[in-house]
């Protein structure tokens, strides 16, 4: 059965023609205009990286903390007016890569920042900013700590929490566009490494018109 709506026939009546009249961009290139008039622009960072779990202390052997996840790049939405032919470049923002792992005694590393989304100078979406790393554990535990889940839509889930005598687990990389990279677990009190960060997702551009 078809789902319609009052005064359109079947649903894909009204998205075929917008899809019709839509450009996507998920790598760097140039979008050229087909007519004068408005267009409507919408932009996503690329997602920051998560950071890397603490290393275990070295005194102590107590279990490292989780690192931050990597936040989400974020959205722009503007009505940009141009002419005929106009060639506007495009730039795709990379996702951030994840805090490589540490060892004892050791904070963990922090992501990278995503990378931006430009629509020529018209529209700039900034991409996620990196997780922190965890720290190395000061208190009386032996059990590294989970890194927290990355931010945005589909954000990488974090590292989950080890007890000893194993490493820190990895976070997860980012699933969808602009989705930050989750945090690496800490090390636990007996482990050798932490868990390195999941890296983030790249960014994407879209033009309506």
């Amino acid at each position: 059965m078809d789902l319609s709506i009052p005064g359109i026939t079947k649903i894909t009546e009204a998205i075929v023609p917008l899809l019709n009249r839509m450009q996507v961009f998920v790598t760097n290139g140039n979008f050229t205009a087909l007519k004068t008039g408005d267009y409507f622009v919408i932009a996503v960072g690329g997602g920051g990286g998560g950071g890397s779990g603490g290393g275990k202390n070295t005194a102590t052997s107590h279990g490292g903390m989780g690192g931050h996840g990597g936040l989400g790049g974020s959205l722009q939405m503007s009505v940009v007016s141009l002419t005929a032919g106009q060639v506007v470049p495009i730039t795709i923002g990379a996702g951030g890569v994840g805090g490589t792992r540490v060892t004892d005694g050791q904070n963990g590393n922090p992501g990278q920042t995503g990378g931006n989304t430009e629509f020529g100078t018209f529209v700039f979406a900034l991409g996620g900013s990196g997780g922190f790393g965890g720290g190395c554990s000061l208190i009386a535990t032996g059990v590294g700590y989970s890194g927290s889940n990355g931010g945005g839509f589909g954000g990488g889930v974090a590292g989950n929490y080890v007890a000893a005598p194993n490493d820190g687990s990895y976070g997860q990389e980012a699933s969808s566009f602009g989705g930050g990279g989750g945090g690496g677990g800490g090390c636990s009190a007996t482990g050798t490494y932490s868990g390195p960060g999941g890296h983030g997702y790249l960014g994407i551009l879209a033009v309506i018109w």
